[in-house]
Formats: C-alpha cells, sequence, structure tokens
C-alpha cells in the first residue's frame, strides 16, 4: 500500500451563512508533531493520488491523500522462449485405404 501523505479531519462551519462565500467545513489548525511528519510534504508532478474522505459520528469528514497504488510491472530477464510449431500430420486423400 502506498504511503498516506495527509490525513485530517475537518469541522461543520458554524458561522457559514446562506449564500455566503465560507466552506461548509474546514479546519484552521492542521498541524503534525515532528516525529509524525520529518519531511515537507510535496505533490509531484505527474504523480496521481488517492483522495478518500468519511462523514464522522459528531458532523466531522475525515480526509486521507495518499499516493495512488500502482501494480508491480511484471520484470522478465529471460528472452521469450518460442515453442516448435508441429506440422499437421496430412491426411492420405488416396481411395486405396478404404475397405469396401
Amino acid at each position: 500500500m502506498s504511503e498516506v501523505l495527509i490525513k485530517a479531519t475537518l469541522f461543520k462551519n458554524e458561522y457559514k451563512q446562506e449564500g455566503d462565500a465560507k466552506p461548509d467545513y474546514q479546519n484552521k489548525t492542521i498541524c503534525y508533531p515532528d516525529d509524525i511528519l520529518q519531511d515537507d510534504i510535496v505533490f509531484k508532478k505527474g504523480q496521481a493520488y488517492s483522495i478518500a474522505l468519511w462523514k464522522g459520528d459528531k458532523g466531522s469528514l475525515s480526509v486521507r491523500i495518499q499516493e495512488a497504488y500502482k501494480k508491480p510491472e511484471e520484470q522478465t530477464t529471460e528472452e521469450p522462449v518460442e515453442e516448435p510449431v508441429e506440422e499437421p500430420t496430412p491426411i492420405n486423400t488416396s481411395r486405396e485405404d478404404i475397405p469396401f
């Protein structure tokens, strides 16, 4: 499975009003401790990502972003072996073999 880049919980925005541009859900204080996040999070150009969203019990949303899973490519180091093709047995069309 690919490495999870981001996990976050979003909460219902209590200040959202009809017609305004505020988000429906937000979390203003996402912070990862140094022992959890040792490097900066970088999205790579051309890399596909998988994003998942879960709805929590109290109306919160949980989000997970990770690199998309790729099937490992089959690697063969040997040249493909061609099987010999057998010639079909010719059919005897002479009338000499007919028993009657």
